[in-house]
Parts: C-alpha cells; structure tokens; sequence
C-alpha cells in the first residue's frame, strides 16, 4: 500500500486550492450587560407573632439596574420560602405567614 505517497499529496492539494486568504477585521463591543445588584440593610427582621402586617422600609438598599442602558427597565425581586428539616420532620417557612413576604422595586420588606 501506498503510506503517504502521491494519495496523500493530491488530497493536501485538493485542501489547499480550497482555502481563502486572511481577512482582517475589528470586533467593537460597544455595551456589555451587567447584572442588577443591591445590598440588604440586615440579614435578620424580627417581630412578634401575630403583630400584623410589617413594613421595613430600605430593606433592600443600594440597588443598582446594571447597565446605564437598563436603568429604565422596572426591577422586581423574588424571594423563596425555605425549606428545612428531613422527612416527617420537614417544614416550609412560608407556613409562618398570612401573607408571604415581597421586596418591592423600591426595597420595601412587607409581611404579615
């Protein structure tokens, strides 16, 4: 068998004939997305049972869209009960609310 000979060169021939010439060209990045951020006033809130509905204003501060280009768009937050224990033994934190709690746009905590 033939290991490379004139098989071989007619098939590197026929890729050569079938490149194009180098083309330079420049790639402009003209706005890079940036998530939205915020920082929370403390990690902990607080009540006594059954105290009625609670307001913490500023819950959320320094809250930040990302981009300039996005600071029009509208934030909203979403927050998960947790879910703890195992087995028979398992609870949702929801179950401590009448009415769950939500973050507003703004950074207002409210609950009940």
């Amino acid at each position: 068998g033939d290991e490379g000979g004139e098989a071989a060169a007619g098939a590197a021939g026929a890729l050569e004939r079938q490149r194009s010439e180098a083309k330079k060209f420049n790639i402009t990045v003209v706005q890079v997305n940036r998530q939205p951020t915020f920082t929370l006033s403390r990690t902990r809130f607080f009540v006594r049972a059954d105290s009625g509905q609670q307001l913490f204003d500023a819950a959320a501060e320094a809250i930040d869209p990302g981009s300039p280009a996005e600071a029009a768009q509208q934030l909203t937050f979403v927050l998960t009960a947790l879910e703890m224990g195992s087995g028979a033994a398992t609870w949702n934190a929801s179950s401590f609310f009448s009415q769950r709690p939500s973050l507003s746009a703004q950074g207002s905590l409210t609950f009940e």
